[in-house]
């Protein structure tokens, strides 16, 4: 049996409001994605001293950061703040917009997000570090 590679990403979410969506992007990432997704995302979300320090590490950890967009992701601090610890440690960055959606990107409006098909994030995730990071202002 043939297994797929793995890649470490840390994924970025709304966590109040789009949990289900990065429910739905790990479940479907086993089905779609030409990679084994090794998710290294925070489990709760607990905006302290603490969960920076762990949000640092496990994105330091990470091949990539995928923030998933929803209606009120860049008004999400906890997003602001792993997109800053991302360019902190050199980590990539990726926005995926849902499909048939424009929700607003939160690492500036010159960032485009790509469309939320696999074909899209699996030629993503062949060459991460082609993905510059972007700091927030």
């Amino acid at each position: 049996m043939n297994r797929k590679p793995v890649r470490r990403v840390y994924v970025s979410f709304e966590f109040q409001k789009d949990n289900g969506r990065w429910k739905t992007f790990v479940a479907q990432a086993e089905l779609y994605c030409d990679y084994e997704i090794n998710d290294k995302s925070l489990p709760a979300a607990v905006h302290n001293k603490r969960w920076q320090t762990e949000a640092q590490t496990r994105i330091s950890q990470s091949e990539l950061v995928v923030v998933l967009l929803g209606q009120d992701t860049h008004n999400a601090t906890g997003v602001k703040d792993e997109i800053s610890l991302a360019g902190n440690v050199g980590c990539p960055v990726i926005q995926v917009q849902p499909q048939g959606r424009s929700h607003r990107g939160v690492i500036g409006k010159n960032i485009k997000a790509i469309t939320y098909k696999w074909a899209i994030i699996n030629e993503m995730l062949k060459n991460p570090r082609n993905y510059r990071v972007k700091k927030l202002k």
